[in-house]
């Protein structure tokens, strides 16, 4: 069981690291690379930076808060589906739902900017978490 859960953090762990490293990569091509002033340039580029800090905050958050999956190691957690699906999707769901209230007043293009990654990785946990179930039920019969 121990090996099971593992490699579901693990699993969840990279998919953290390769979200960042494509949001990465994309903020620096949306860099406008026009010939404006240098007062321009250098906003553009704080306003890169300040993107990969939100979403390097946001990946550590929920790398450290992944640590829950372990939670189904006690068999209570684990033959409760409602409170197994809470160790998997209960923090990337606040995590998403506090990202949306916090940008609720800003345009649209920064909500889908900042929104698009944890939308992704929420989605990806929902996927996780239905393999673990079937899993977990297959092992435990």
């Amino acid at each position: 069981m121990k090996k099971y859960i593992f490699k579901f953090w693990l699993l969840n762990f990279l998919l953290t690291a390769i979200l960042f490293l494509i949001y990465y990569v994309l903020a620096f091509t949306q860099l406008k690379s026009n010939n404006g002033n240098l007062f321009e340039i250098i906003l553009d580029f704080l306003f890169t930076l300040f993107n990969l800090y939100y979403i390097l905050a946001y990946s550590i958050v929920m790398i450290v808060f992944s640590t829950a999956f372990f939670l189904n190691l006690q068999k209570t957690i684990r033959a409760n589906n409602f409170l197994s699906a809470l160790t998997f999707i209960a923090i990337p769901l606040v995590a998403v739902i506090y990202i949306l209230i916090d940008l609720y007043p800003y345009n649209s293009f920064v909500v889908v900017w900042w929104i698009g990654f944890p939308l992704a990785y929420l989605l990806f946990i929902i996927f996780q978490f239905y393999i673990f179930r079937k899993k977990i039920n297959k092992h435990e019969l």
